[in-house]
C-alpha cells in the first residue's frame, strides 16, 4: 500500500476523549486491542529487560503516528526508543506528539527499518503492518532481514490480522498464523507466545450492520468508515453493541477471522 493512500488518511482524523485518531477500526474494537497489546508489551519488556543492560532499544517498525513509541518513551524513560515509518506525514505527526509531551528519549525515522544505522534492538515491535502487504514475497522478504536489526536474545511482538485462510478484504489481507510461524522460523527466531483475539459477535456487526450503513454514505471506503468513527450516534451504538459482543462471545466461541500476537524469540 503506497503513501498515497497513508497520506491521504492522516488527513482524516478525529478526537475521541481528547485524544487524535485516524483508524478506520471501530473505536471500541481498536481501543480493546489497543489495551490487550500494552499490556503485552509490558510483559515482554519484564521479561527480558536486566538492570546490567546499558542501553535497552526498542523499535516500532510502521510506527505510524508514534503512539506505541511515545507511550513507551514515557513509561521507560531510562530507554532508547525508535519509530520507523516510510509516510512522511505520519512521521511528522509522530514527531510533533512527541516534541508537544517534551519526550526526549525516542526518535523518529522516515524510512524502512531495515536501513537503520542506530545498532541493534533488544525488543522490535511489528504491529498491523504486513496485513498491508498484498505481496506474500515481500513480507517474506521484510522477515528475512529482521535478523540484522536486532541484538542476541531479543524479542518480536508481531500483531496481525489472521484468519483460518489467506483473505483479502478491501485493502486488509488476513493470513493463517502459521504463515508467519513458520516464516519466522525459517529466518531463526522461534514462537514463544501466541494468542488469538477474536470478537465474532463484533465482527457480525460489522460485516452485516456497518457494511449495509456504508453503501448508503456518501465517499469513499476509508471516508465512510472514519465518518463512522466519528459520529456520536454510532460511536455510541458500536461501544454498546462491542461490550455486548464481549459477553455473547463466551457462548458463540472464537470466530474464522480475528487478531493474532505472536512472540517471537531471536535464536543466536
Amino acid at each position: 500500500m503506497g503513501n498515497e493512500y497513508w497520506n491521504k488518511r492522516g488527513l482524516l482524523s478525529y478526537t475521541y476523549k481528547g485524544e487524535k485518531f485516524y483508524t478506520i477500526t471501530p473505536l471500541p474494537y481498536y481501543l480493546k486491542r489497543r489495551e490487550q497489546l500494552l499490556k503485552k508489551i509490558d510483559e515482554v519488556i519484564k521479561q527480558i529487560y536486566h538492570r546490567n543492560i546499558h542501553n535497552f532499544r526498542i523499535a516500532d517498525f510502521g510506527s505510524g503516528d508514534g503512539y506505541y513509541c511515545c507511550w513507551l518513551a514515557k513509561r521507560y524513560p531510562e530507554f532508547s526508543i525508535y519509530g520507523f515509518d516510510i509516510t512522511k506525514s505520519m512521521v511528522d505527526k509522530a514527531k510533533k506528539k512527541a516534541d508537544s509531551s517534551n519526550i526526549s528519549n525516542v526518535r523518529f525515522f522516515c524510512k524502512d527499518m531495515v536501513q537503520n544505522e542506530n545498532g541493534k534492538f533488544d525488543l522490535l515491535l511489528i504491529l498491523t503492518v504486513f496485513q498491508h502487504f498484498m505481496d506474500e514475497n515481500i513480507v517474506k522478504q521484510k522477515i528475512s532481514q529482521l535478523y540484522k536489526v536486532t541484538a542476541k536474545n531479543s524479542r518480536i511482538i508481531l500483531f496481525e490480522a489472521t484468519a483460518k485462510k489467506t483473505t483479502r478484504e478491501n485493502k486488509l489481507i488476513m493470513r493463517p498464523e502459521h504463515f508467519y510461524i513458520k516464516t519466522f522460523q525459517n529466518n531463526h527466531f522461534k514462537l514463544s507466545e501466541k494468542e488469538y483475539m477474536s470478537f465474532p459477535f463484533f465482527c457480525m456487526y460489522q460485516k452485516v450492520f456497518l457494511k449495509t450503513i456504508k453503501k448508503i454514505l456518501p465517499g469513499t471506503k476509508t471516508e465512510k468508515s472514519i465518518w463512522i468513527n466519528k459520529n456520536k450516534f454510532f460511536k455510541r451504538l458500536n461501544q454498546i453493541v462491542f461490550s455486548a459482543g464481549c459477553f455473547m462471545d463466551r457462548f458463540i466461541g472464537e470466530g474464522k477471522e480475528g487478531y493474532t500476537l505472536f512472540v517471537f524469540k531471536k535464536i543466536s
